[in-house]
This record gives C-alpha cells, structure tokens and sequence, in this order.
C-alpha cells in the first residue's frame, strides 16, 4: 500500500512539474514584447525620383542616441527627408524642400550629411505622414516638383515583421531572455539593391547584440514570406 501511495506521489509531482516547464515556456514566448527591445523601425516610407534627384521620406521610431550595444534606451518618434542629386552638377549646392500634403505643406532647408554626402534635414511629421502627395525642390532660381509615392501601401507594418522574426528566431530569442528582458536591440527597416534603384523593397530585421553576433532576416513586404535568415 505503502508503495503504491508512493508511486502515485511521484507522478503527480512529475505531473506537476512537467506542467510547471510547460507552462514556463509558453509565458516566456508569449509574453514577451519585443517592441519594447526596437532602437530603429520605420512605420511610414514615401519615395520619389525625377531626372535630377532621387527622394526618399521616412517616419518612424528610433533612439534618441543610437548606439548599438545590444541595449533599447529613450526611443523618440521621428520624421526625415534624404535628397539624392542624380547630376553632377547638383552635387554641391543649397537645396530647400516643400513637402505637399493633402491640406498643406511644411517647408525646410537641407543639411549635407558628412557620410553619405547625401542631404538630409528633419521636419515635424506627426500630423502629415499619412498625407503626403509631393515635394518640391528648390536651388538658386530653379525649382522641381516630385510626386511621392507611398512605399507601405497595402504592405505589412513593422511590427508584422516582428512577429513574423518572433517565430522564425524563437530558439535564438529564447536564449537570449533573461528574467523576462530580451537581450538584444532590434532594427526594422525597408531597403532595397542600391546598385538597382529598380529593385523590390523587402523588410530587413536585425537582432543586435553587445558581443557583436546578430540575427537577421529579409521579409516581402506583401506577402510576409521569409526570403532568407542568417545568424552568427
């Protein structure tokens, strides 16, 4: 009788237990937010060119002061326009823009960036970036009209691509989750061939980690497919 109350003792115990790890790991996947760990991501994406320039507008979150150290701190809303002069002979000259909306516009002068020799300039985007139509470029006495086009359009978000990566990368996230805190900062951006500006658009996400290993993964933007992932 003795052995058999104890026979039945242990496998209510393992029972238990086994319905403890369970239970464990389904909290530890399902109630894990990681856009909280998002240093960089792009909610809104617009995109014009003419023979002269090559523009490309972007709203989106990122942190105040990126630093990639494998840590998600102070994340601030933010919207930028980059102009690409196409020309040689505009290569080094003072532009302003006009951006268009559909009830106004909003006005500003551009910075040349000391990188890429591109030039930016950041405007306040919170109330149009759903509305943008066009944009106007501006040096001496010329002035150029580009429609924009609306990258996103019938596209999956950023936070699809995070859930779509939170499946794809479970084990990996899983490993790096400590005390419920992922590890890592991610970065959710849409690029495309630089060499081919006729080149599709994918979503590309990237773990970074401070010990410099990543996880990343290219998405279709329309369809959620997973072209390829890699990490190391």
């Amino acid at each position: 009788m003795k052995k058999t109350i104890l026979i039945i003792s242990v496998l209510i115990i393992t029972a238990i237990l086994a319905f403890g790890f369970v239970a464990c790991n389904k909290n530890k996947d399902e109630g894990l937010d990681l856009s909280k760990s998002v240093s960089y991501a792009e909610t809104h994406k617009y995109s014009g060119v003419s023979e002269s320039f090559r523009v490309s507008v972007v709203s989106g979150i990122r942190e105040k002061l990126f630093i990639a150290d494998g840590k998600t701190d102070e994340v601030v809303e933010f919207s930028e326009i980059t102009l690409i002069p196409l020309k040689a002979n505009l290569t080094d000259k003072q532009f302003t823009y006009k951006l268009n909306y559909d009830t106004g516009s909003v006005e500003g002068n551009f910075t040349r960036d000391v990188v890429t020799h591109n030039y930016k300039a950041e405007f306040a985007g919170n109330d149009i970036k759903d509305k943008l139509t066009t944009v106007i470029i501006t040096y001496g006495e010329v002035s150029e009209e580009i429609p924009l086009e609306n990258v996103l359009k019938d596209k999956i978000d950023y936070l699809k691509v995070l859930d779509i990566a939170k499946e794809q990368f479970k084990e990996e996230i899983d490993a790096n989750t400590t005390d419920g805190v992922f590890n890592r900062e991610i970065l959710i951006k849409l690029i495309k061939d630089r060499r081919n500006p006729d080149s599709p658009y994918y979503w590309y996400i990237s773990f970074i980690s401070a010990d410099k290993s990543y996880m990343a993964m290219l998405v279709e933007p329309t369809t959620g497919e997973v072209i390829t992932k890699k990490s190391a």
